[in-house]
Formats: C-alpha cells, structure tokens, sequence
C-alpha cells in the first residue's frame, strides 16, 4: 500500500515511460512533489526507497529532504493552493516591511497605488542598504500575488469622514433632534443625486 495513490501507478507503468513522466514532470520547488516526500520519508521510508518508488535520483530528494523546515514553512504560509510551485522570495526583509507599512496606511484609509508601492520599495530599500533591488512592475506584480495585495479605490462614507468629526455628531444629534418626533426626521443623503433639474 501506498501513502499516495499517485505512488501506485509509477509501478503500473513501464520503467520507460516512469523515467520519462518523472524527467518531465518533477521539479524541485513543485509542492504537489515535496510535501508527499517529505511525510513519507517522516513515516519511515529511507532515501533509497522513495527514489526507487518514485523513479527520482536520489540527490533530488535529499535535497528536498535537507531543504524539509523551508519547504514545510512555505506550504504552509502558501495563500494560493492552485498554485503548484513556491519561487523563493529574494528580498524577505524588503517585501516584510513593504507589507507591514502597507498595512498600516490602509487601516488609516489612505489610497495607496502602485507607483506610491514601488517608491516605499524603493525608500525601505535604501534604508536596509541593499544595492541591488529594483521595484519594477514585475516586482510589483508577484509582491501583490504573493500577499493578496488589491489596488482598489476607498468608497463610501466611512472613508471620507475623520473620526473626531463623528465623535463630535453623536453627542451634538440628540441636541439637534429634540423638538422632532421619530416619524418627521430623515436622511437625505445624495437621494436627489441621479435626478437633474428640468
């Protein structure tokens, strides 16, 4: 028996036919490979083993093997399972502040696009001292893939309105409001907006 079905059929094969299908298909940072090996050299099959099971060289699952803790790490900080391969970040400590600065300017809802993201790349970038980053359009994109990162524009009240001013309206309303009955007061906001004079 087999920890996974996909073991079963390299034996249903002809060796020809495995070795081809594994020369092609197999690639070092490709998690539907690098998981299953990785448990079932946990479960107690040795590198021989699973090389000859999986009609690998045996260098290509040591190295998997040796590389178990980052390639653990990544699957599971991975946002996109349909994704089959991880590409190692170049600069970690760039795109980490990147995203933490990110996340401070929108929660004051302050827009934020993508030249404004590639700047503060370039500024943190500077700041650690590091040469040779570039924050091209290319960088951009896999930094939004890779964190789920969406441009978009900020709408409606909540983000146009400071709060101070809304603290100020919750104890001045009650004021205003106290020689109306419930039936006689309403909200007009923008509802004539779409309507032009005739």
């Amino acid at each position: 028996m087999y920890l996974y079905p996909w073991m079963e059929h390299t034996h249903q094969v002809s060796s020809k036919f495995a070795n081809l299908v594994c020369q092609n298909a197999f690639r070092l940072d490709d998690f539907t490979w690098n998981i299953p090996v990785i448990e079932s050299h946990e479960k107690g099959n040795s590198e021989s083993k699973l090389a000859d099971i999986l009609c690998f060289g045996k260098t290509q699952i040591n190295k998997i093997l040796k590389d178990n803790i980052t390639i653990r790490k990544e699957w599971e900080n991975f946002k996109f399972p349909g994704v089959k391969r991880m590409r190692m970040e170049k600069f970690p400590e760039i795109n980490e502040a990147l995203i933490e600065w990110f996340k401070s300017v929108r929660a004051k809802n302050i827009p934020i696009s993508g030249t404004l993201m590639n700047l503060k790349a370039m500024d943190i970038a500077d700041a650690l001292g590091t040469k040779d980053f570039c924050a091209s359009n290319g960088w951009l994109d896999k930094f939004r893939v890779r964190n789920n990162v969406v441009f978009c524009a900020l709408c409606g009240e909540a983000a146009d309105v400071d709060e101070k001013l809304c603290e100020d309206w919750t104890t001045r309303l009650p004021l205003l409001l106290a020689g109306y009955a419930d039936k006689d007061i309403f909200n007009m906001d923008e509802t004539f907006f779409s309507c032009p004079p005739k």
